[in-house]
């Protein structure tokens, strides 16, 4: 049997009780709405709304118990189009809707990013007195953010928590996160600590999260006291988040903090080479070299290596700041490592020797020079 047949004989069936053809239509679509035969009340509001028009032209609509079914079924379909033109006929049929259309509404037009009438179904539900749940305050915030309007969101997180609601863990959680990529730090930090005070426990992530902008914002103080926080709390910083703390010290000379934090780091189990590396290339950039080699001494006596490329560029830079009895151990180092000098390099420090005019400098010149095992120097 055709769906058409089917539906013209539930309405004869029910008409057959003595209800009206108008009254025996909502009670189907009710009646399969209920049932949560949803695939077939579709086809019910499909050739209800094909006969819509007659249905208005007769003076007839659709009742109030049959909004309030179709049209939370219509926005679970996706149908968010149809679900509001239903809104505004129920209204102007002078139906007040009930805080689960409310709901449904809001909810689904927040989550297919169609905020604005997210936040106008919102108001307008308000304005009829009914108060928000928790559950709803939560969907709003959540669509705000995910839209980057954190100030919208934060202005319903206020009425959240002046309508005396508790704000749930997941929520303290995307606020704090979300401020805090947006380098809204002080907002950030504010929610941050209402959370520890409403007695949830930050997740490493967003322990994480916090740090790592405080870090690049080179804010050191902060970083730290998060860090031990974190690490107070049992909680495992990631590997990113030593990196950046690591970097931030660094960048800021605190060479032993570093130092320190680089050795817990290799004691929970991660590998530290590449980013003891990126701290000596830090110094080595900025034409530290006293601490690059500070630092390569704590690297050496930790049992870290490095590569031959910055070994190379700190024995250059120690060669220019004429740090030779410092660059001889380095130039070792490098050719034992099977590394080779060429001979525009030995050619370079062939200069040095020839601009020098201490005698003391010449031979550690000469020395050097007798380090590179070049073929060259069997001439000299």
């Amino acid at each position: 049997m055709g769906f058409d047949h089917l539906f013209d004989k539930m309405i004869r069936d029910s008409g057959n009780t003595g209800l009206s053809s108008f009254s025996a239509f909502n009670r189907v679509i009710q009646y399969l709405a209920k049932a949560k035969k949803l695939e077939v009340s579709f086809c019910c509001f499909k050739k209800a709304f094909e006969i819509y028009e007659n249905m208005e032209e007769a003076g007839c609509s659709l009742d109030g118990s049959t909004y309030e079914l179709m049209i939370p079924s219509l926005v679970k379909s996706g149908r968010l189009d149809a679900a509001l033109k239903l809104f505004q006929k129920m209204k102007e049929n002078n139906f007040r809707p009930s805080f689960l259309i409310f709901s449904s509404l809001v909810d689904s037009m927040g989550k297919a990013g169609r905020l604005d009438t997210s936040m106008k179904v919102y108001m307008e539900m308000q304005g009829l007195g009914l108060r928000p749940s928790v559950t709803m305050f939560v969907s709003l915030i959540e669509s705000f953010i995910k839209a980057g309007k954190l100030e919208t969101a934060l202005r319903i997180w206020d009425e959240t928590k002046k309508a005396g609601l508790r704000p749930n863990y997941g929520l303290y959680t995307m606020l704090v996160e979300s401020h805090a990529k947006s380098g809204k730090l002080e907002i950030a930090m504010s929610i941050f600590s209402d959370m520890v005070k409403a007695g949830f426990l930050p997740t490493p992530s967003t322990y994480s999260c916090l740090l790592e902008m405080h870090a690049a914002s080179g804010q050191v103080d902060a970083a730290m006291k998060l860090y031990n926080s974190m690490t107070n709390a049992g909680l495992r910083p990631g590997l990113s988040t030593y990196t950046a703390l690591v970097t931030l010290l660094a960048n800021k000379k605190l060479v032993d903090v570093a130092a320190k934090i680089l050795l817990k780091m290799k004691a929970m189990g991660y590998s530290v080479d590449v980013s003891a590396s990126d701290v000596l290339m830090v110094y080595i950039k900025d034409g530290s070299v006293n601490l690059a080699l500070r630092w390569l001494r704590f690297m050496g006596a930790s049992s870290i290596r490095t590569n031959n490329f910055i070994i190379r560029q700190l024995f250059e830079s120690c060669m220019k700041s004429g740090l030779y009895e410092s660059a001889k151990p380095l130039l070792e180092t490098y050719v034992n490592s099977a590394a080779k000098v060429d001979l525009i390099r030995y050619a370079s420090i062939l200069a040095h020797l020839v601009r020098c005019q201490e005698e003391q400098n010449e031979r550690h010149l000469l020395s050097i020079l007798g380090a590179t095992k070049h073929k060259a120097h069997s001439f000299m």
